[in-house]
């Protein structure tokens, strides 16, 4: 043996063989990356099986501004309910224009959108501790599963949960930069982006409050309390700037406050949507139990950074991930309670619910012993892998159902050319106040420049559709 040489060490790299044990490590580590991509080619395949070419309900209504053809910026600060379209006009705009106006490939942006977030989420848990491994496999597990089909298929658009919760992503990513102002000036960027992106408007409170927390405790030099202070009071500024020309717009008109309070009990179900608790006693206790864990984590982060001696990145995620699930369930029960525990238990509301249960999925990683890491992301994982294995009956027939209905109005409004018509014929409207959203002047745009279910690609789908 040559002298100098250490038995087992590559002369070259320096490097001695892989240790098993290391290597059963990176071979868990591709677990949650096999996972994320069966799960994401699942996503676009069932996108395609299930979605609509013909556009419905509220797609008439925040797509008008294509129909009126805005400019740019009209299309970013277009308000459409409570929120606004912001990144969702802009990618909109490309998609309708290659796609001949399909609503399929407004699904497809939307689902795409979850999948990045997704894939973004598992960047973000390897930059806060480390390598993955096969705990990890929550994660796209809970972020990726069909049981927020509405979202995807039911009335797609990216703007409302999906482009809102790879902002989420992308900000906590931003969280964990080092140099302090590209920090800033990244999460500002981002914080404008999002506060205009459907309820993405959610960061807009829970970034000016983390940098209040950052201030505020900040123990570092004059330079770096005056660039905190100043990306505080931008923050501010970017939240006001979504109120110009804003008009209150309610999901319903006779909702009360007692209403609200009486739903109390039924306040997590978005949570439990998630991992398929169902709506009964049983999945109430389930979902409060949820919610009581989101807030709770919530609560724990922010004191953990305040106490932190060092800028605690993991905490200011965990707690942006949790203040933002939180913010957009107590909206959702502001508007939908007294609709009923269904209305609050509806699928579109779980994917940006997912984000608070991703926030207790990071937060285990605090526990001081390795039975109390694995334990929550077990259980997470194990209650939305038995949620996607079963999936519910009335979910399965509310998305065939649904498709039928739209097919068959397709097939009627392309042989007839009357919707009125067609929608007494099949009891089945496009828009339940068509003269409010204009839908016979859509209409007819859209058969004189032959786009949507008027296009000789709209007309074969829905024609292989109908056979089918």
């Amino acid at each position: 043996m040559a002298r100098g040489r250490t038995p087992g060490v590559n002369a070259r790299t320096g490097r001695g063989p892989l240790e098993p044990a290391r290597y059963g490590q990176r071979l868990g580590g591709l677990i949650p990356v096999v996972v994320w991509l069966v799960l994401s080619v699942r996503m676009l395949l069932f996108t395609q099986e299930y979605a609509a070419t013909i556009f419905v309900q509220d797609q008439w209504d925040f797509l008008s501004g294509f129909f009126d053809a805005e400019s740019s910026f009209e299309q970013f600060r277009h308000q459409h309910g409570p929120h606004r379209q912001g990144l969702g006009g802009w990618l909109l705009a490309p998609v309708l224009a290659a796609s001949g106006w399909d609503g399929v490939a407004i699904a497809h942006a939307t689902a795409s959108c979850i999948v990045l977030a997704a894939l973004v989420a598992l960047l973000l848990k390897r930059r806060l501790f480390g390598p993955l491994d096969a705990w990890d496999t929550a994660i796209p597990v809970l972020l990726l599963g069909l049981g927020q089909f509405q979202t995807i298929v039911g009335i797609p658009n990216p703007a409302h949960s999906a482009l809102p919760l790879l902002l989420v992503m992308l900000c906590g990513w931003t969280l964990t930069l080092r140099n302090l102002r590209v920090r800033l000036a990244t999460l500002l960027l981002l914080d404008l982006l999002a506060v205009h992106t459907g309820f993405g408007l959610f960061l807009g409170v829970v970034i000016p409050g983390g940098l209040a927390l950052e201030l505020a405790r900040n123990r570092g030099g004059v330079a770096e309390r005056r660039a905190l202070a100043a990306a505080l009071i931008v923050a501010v500024g970017v939240m006001g700037s979504f109120f110009l020309g804003w008009g209150v717009a309610k999901a319903t008109s006779d909702c009360q406050v007692g209403g609200v309070l009486g739903a109390a009990a039924a306040w997590g179900l978005p949570f439990g949507r998630v991992v398929g608790s169902g709506h009964g006693p049983l999945g109430r206790l389930l979902a409060a139990l949820l919610l009581l864990g989101v807030a709770s984590v919530a609560t724990a982060a922010v004191l953990r950074a305040w106490r932190s001696e060092e800028r605690a990145s993991d905490a200011l995620v965990v707690a942006l991930l949790a203040g933002v699930s939180l913010l957009f369930v107590a909206t959702v029960v502001a508007g939908r309670a007294c609709m009923g525990e269904q209305a609050l238990y509806a699928s579109r509301y779980s994917t940006l619910a997912a984000s608070g249960l991703l926030a207790i999925f990071l937060a285990s990683r605090w526990a001081p012993r390795i039975r109390g890491r694995l334990l929550v992301p077990a259980l997470l994982c194990l209650a939305a892998i038995a949620a996607e294995a079963r999936p519910k009956p009335t979910d399965a027939r509310a998305v065939e159902t649904t498709l039928r209905r739209r097919v068959a109005f397709s097939v009627c409004l392309v042989d007839r050319g009357d919707s009125r018509g067609c929608a007494r014929k099949l009891g089945w409207p496009p828009h339940p106040h068509p003269e409010r959203t204009r839908l016979e002047e859509k209409l007819k745009e859209l058969r004189r420049t032959g786009r949507n279910v008027f296009s000789d690609h709209g007309r074969s789908r829905v024609e292989l559709r109908a056979i089918r």
